[in-house]
């Protein structure tokens, strides 16, 4: 009698392409175009959009950045060209809905008492 093993099937998992977290609103003064571009940071950002329109890196402009899962919203941040205070909004939400929770428990925790 004869035994044979057979090799065990390679695991192999596909991962999607990781996603870049900003979009990026690049200007081409020249022709007033604009687009938005999905990228890591803004050197990658110009490099795609001069390749997009065939020029030179250095005449491509970028007006602002934003999350890219923002533009659900509908509302525009690419405006914010102050980076830091692009989702000032959103961190004041955030601390609104904490304030209002801390309330809640405080208030539901007398009424306990």
């Amino acid at each position: 009698m004869e035994t044979t093993e057979k090799p065990s099937a390679a695991h192999i998992r596909e991962r999607p392409v990781k996603r870049a977290p900003w979009t990026f609103r690049c200007h081409r003064p020249e022709h007033d175009v604009l687009v938005d571009i999905d990228a890591f940071d803004q050197r990658h950002a110009v490099a795609l959009a001069a390749a997009h329109w065939g020029i030179d890196p250095d005449m491509v402009r970028v007006e602002g950045r934003r999350r890219r899962w923002l533009r659900w919203i509908g509302i525009s941040t690419h405006d914010a060209r102050d980076f830091l205070t692009d989702r000032s909004w959103w961190h004041a939400t955030k601390l609104a809905a904490l304030v209002m929770a801390a309330l809640v428990a405080a208030y539901l925790t007398h009424l306990a008492l």
